[in-house]
């Protein structure tokens, strides 16, 4: 759900990790996990505005939207692992006019990343990480408008951050809830996952 400035311009013209099993806290082991809740766009509208006033006004616009992620990775011990995810966040849509005649703009964006995470346990099955990478993302926008309908697509690698906290349900199964940022596209997203680790 991402609409960055120059694609705007068209319309004027974790993961989850593994916490170690309780009494095997040193080892190494893969993982894959889901993860599902809320992405936000921040500014997004207003750079809409922005870009049409003297010309029109917008007159409804939404940053946020349901997200979902799925990753994977590897925990080397107890206190780090490496991670890959791809990244669903939605879509970003703002509806106006512009000259009179009404606009429509809607862009969904994804990502895939990379990234270190630093884990400390802090009870048998309980730790706090934090993580930091680099993510490629994608952001493909439709706006139809005073000037026709047009769609554009681009790409950016920027810094990929996280904080979160995880708890081992069972050996094999941990929960994580995560607090992530994609710093190039300036999207944030809260999620709650389920991890299986193997």
């Amino acid at each position: 759900m991402l609409i960055k400035r120059e694609i705007l311009a068209a319309l004027a013209g974790s993961a989850i990790l593994a916490l170690p099993s309780v009494g095997a806290a040193q080892e190494q082991r893969f993982y894959l996990g889901a993860g599902f809740g809320q992405a936000e766009a921040n500014g997004v509208c207003d750079e809409v505005r922005t870009l049409v006033t003297g010309i029109g006004s917008v007159s409804a616009c939404d940053e946020k939207d349901s997200a979902w992620k799925l990753y994977g990775g590897y925990q080397f011990n107890r206190n780090f692992a490496v991670e890959a995810t791809y990244f669903n966040y939605g879509s970003v849509t703002a509806t106006g006019q512009t000259f009179g005649v009404p606009f429509r703009v809607t862009g969904d964006a994804t990502a895939f990343g990379v990234a270190g995470v630093g884990i400390a346990p802090l009870a048998a099955r309980f730790s706090l990480f934090g993580k930091v990478g680099l993510m490629r993302s994608e952001v493909d926008l439709t706006a139809a408008g005073i000037g026709g309908s047009a769609a554009e697509s681009d790409s950016e690698t920027g810094l990929h951050v996280g904080i979160g906290a995880m708890f081992q349900a069972t050996s094999n199964v941990s929960v994580r809830a995560e607090w992530e940022r994609n710093d190039e596209l300036e999207v944030d997203m809260m999620s709650l996952g389920v991890q299986i680790s193997f």
